[in-house]
């Protein structure tokens, strides 16, 4: 897919209907459709079955020995710990992350951590509009864990992967709010919010 996709942190998903793999998902074997409704468990605040979509999805991306699928999958990974609020410690100091080495207080550092596995993937290809969606995400991350001169290269390599997709494909359009008429504002805004330097 040749266009930048989810310039937030998050977009709008739908469920299926039915099925038992948790409340209105279809049960399913396709990792991509995983992330997807782990996505929208995310959105509903619901971390149990978020982080088992998660994981089933990484495992079968590590079966098929899928690199852009497993990038895809780390980036879900750091949606989710990027977005774990307060709501979430009594689930995750309670044993409830499937990844042990995780914690509610140190959530942003895992957050960290699978951004720049996904972005590590990604760089090994062609794939600049996911490059900068990770780099944009991994911003945020690095923002949340009070790493502003890593975020700050972030969301600067955020805008370069951008716009290496956009020499590589021209026709490409970028879906911003109206309150951005480029990413280049939209960069420099999210930079200006976490502190970053000018210049």
């Amino acid at each position: 897919m040749k266009k930048l996709k989810r310039i937030s942190v998050l977009g709008a998903t739908v469920l299926g209907l039915g099925g038992c793999a948790a409340v209105g998902v279809i049960q399913t074997d396709d990792p991509q459709q995983k992330l997807r409704d782990a996505q929208a468990m995310i959105e509903q605040n619901r971390p149990i079955p978020a982080e088992r979509f998660i994981v089933e999805a990484i495992d079968i991306c590590q079966q098929r020995a899928d690199r852009n699928c497993l990038a895809n999958g780390y980036r879900m990974y750091g949606i989710f710990f990027l977005w774990a609020g307060p709501a979430w410690a009594h689930y995750a100091d309670n044993g409830g992350f499937r990844d042990k080495s995780a914690s509610y207080a140190q959530r942003y550092s895992k957050s960290v951590e699978y951004f720049i596995q996904s972005r590590d993937l990604l760089a090994q290809g062609d794939h600049y509009d996911e490059l900068s969606n990770v780099n944009l995400n991994l911003g945020f991350a690095y923002g949340a864990a009070n790493q502003l001169a890593e975020a700050c290269q972030a969301f600067d390599a955020s805008l370069l992967a951008y716009r290496e997709n956009i020499r590589r494909n021209p026709g490409v359009k970028v879906i911003l709010s109206d309150k951005y008429a480029t990413y280049d504002s939209y960069i420099l805004s999210k930079k200006t919010n976490a502190g970053c330097p000018a210049g």
